[in-house]
Order: C-alpha cells, then structure tokens, then sequence
C-alpha cells in the first residue's frame, strides 16, 4: 500500500529513529518501532502484527516514553490533499 511504502521510505532516511505515523485517530509503527512502543511505553501490539499504535491524545506521553528510553523519534502528520480534502490523504 501507499502508507507501507511511504514508511520504509521513511525509514531508511530515518533508520536510528522510532516512526509514530499518523492513521486516522491514531499513531502506529511497525516492525522494530512497533517492539519499541511495546517494550517502552506499555503499548500493546495490535492483532499479534509487528505494529504498534497509541490513541492521538497520548502521543506525547508515548514520544516521552521513547525519548526517556533514550530513543529518537520521528512523528509523521497525516494531512488532507486534493480538491475534496476529505477523498485521500498523504504523509508529510
């Protein structure tokens, strides 16, 4: 998918760093990030998958959490785009 390829694009520019990619209402990672937040911060992994999210309001208690641990993190907004800014999305 889209949001896939966009995070390992992200990651190889960022590879020391911790994603949080906005979805939705949420922030996830995946892979090894996703270990991170659920080693780190007490967050449980979603379905069993290497991926790992928090609720929008707790972002900063997570970025606190990774950061105490000694962890760079890197937060990716989700942005509207297009004439019906309500019809897809993009990363930023």
């Amino acid at each position: 998918t889209k949001l896939l390829t966009f995070i390992r694009a992200q990651k190889a520019r960022h590879p020391d760093a911790v994603l949080l990619v906005r979805v939705g209402d949420f922030y996830e990672s995946y892979g090894t990030d996703a270990v991170m937040l659920v080693e780190h911060c007490g967050l449980n992994s979603m379905a069993g998958r290497a991926r790992a999210g928090c609720p929008w309001g707790n972002v900063q208690a997570t970025v606190d959490g990774l950061t105490s641990a000694g962890l760079r993190v890197a937060v990716y907004e989700e942005r509207p785009w297009g004439p019906d800014p309500g019809s897809s999305r993009r990363m930023k």
